[in-house]
């Protein structure tokens, strides 16, 4: 009788064991299970999770933003400089014709025809240079302008010799040049280099995230807690009024960059 009580007691803890070692292991089962089951019941972790990785690439899309607007100022800056001073060569050339035609409208040495003919030119030329803002449309208008005075040239048999030997065809052509090469050539090309189309996509991917990543996301936490309505409602507020103003900032720097863009008939003193 007792080698049966000692042979039950040794074969206890063979028998116990192997269910005290699968404890552990059904207890962390069963905690998955009602993590499983929570998170379903409970969106917030999903809200909060994406309201930090759309806040964190929000973060490195402005800064990218920001670096690469600056940058491409700083290498505008001798382009700038360069189509300044075109623009003031432009007017002083332009003046110098205008001086030379508009007296030999009223000039008999230059014939009926040749009169006619700088008659026509004259009002071009009172309007070269222009006031206000360079404009390839309007450089072109002009350079059109004064192609067809060139084709309207009296025929030889009808010019005087003062008309002959005072041919300005040449002269009008180089202003031609002038409007439509050396400085509207020169302007096309700088203004579509100096707003990549790239920059517009970071901005809008970076307010579509701040919005929809963040704003949106923190909006629905919020509603899921139990907070006091009026704080919640004041710090979303703020939160909003400063995204906001962190896309406001951005479009001032886009502003600038388009000020950049803009160019007058002024002669660079």
């Amino acid at each position: 009788m007792a080698g049966l009580v000692f042979l039950a007691v040794a074969t206890l803890p063979v028998i116990v064991a192997p269910n005290q070692s699968k404890g552990p292991e059904m207890n962390a089962s069963l905690l998955l299970a009602d993590a499983t089951v929570a998170a379903r019941h409970d969106p917030t972790w999903i809200y909060s999770t994406l309201a930090q990785t759309a806040g964190a690439l929000v973060g490195l899309l402005g800064a990218v933003l920001v670096s690469r607007v600056v940058t491409l100022m700083a290498s505008l800056k001798p382009d700038i400089d360069d189509i300044e001073v075109r623009i003031h060569n432009t007017i002083i050339q332009l003046r110098g014709t205008a001086a030379g035609v508009l007296p030999r409208k009223t000039d008999a040495a230059f014939g009926p025809e040749g009169m006619a003919w700088y008659g026509q030119l004259a009002p071009i030329y009172q309007k070269l240079p222009p006031t206000g803002e360079v404009t390839e449309k309007e450089l072109e208008e002009f350079a059109e302008a004064l192609r067809a005075s060139i084709k309207a040239y009296p025929a030889v048999e009808s010019q005087t010799q003062t008309m002959q030997a005072n041919d300005i065809r040449g002269t009008i052509q180089r202003d031609i040049d002038m409007l439509t090469i050396t400085l509207g050539s020169k302007l096309a090309e700088f203004r579509r280099q100096s707003f990549p189309w790239s920059l517009w996509f970071i901005f809008l991917l970076l307010a579509f995230l701040s919005f929809v990543g963040v704003v949106w996301p923190l909006t629905a936490l919020a509603m899921l807690t139990e907070e006091y309505l009026v704080q919640m409602q004041a710090m979303l507020w703020s939160f909003a009024v400063g995204v906001l103003a962190l896309v406001g900032y951005f479009l001032y720097l886009f502003w600038e960059l388009h000020q950049l863009r803009r160019f007058y008939w002024t002669l660079n003193v």
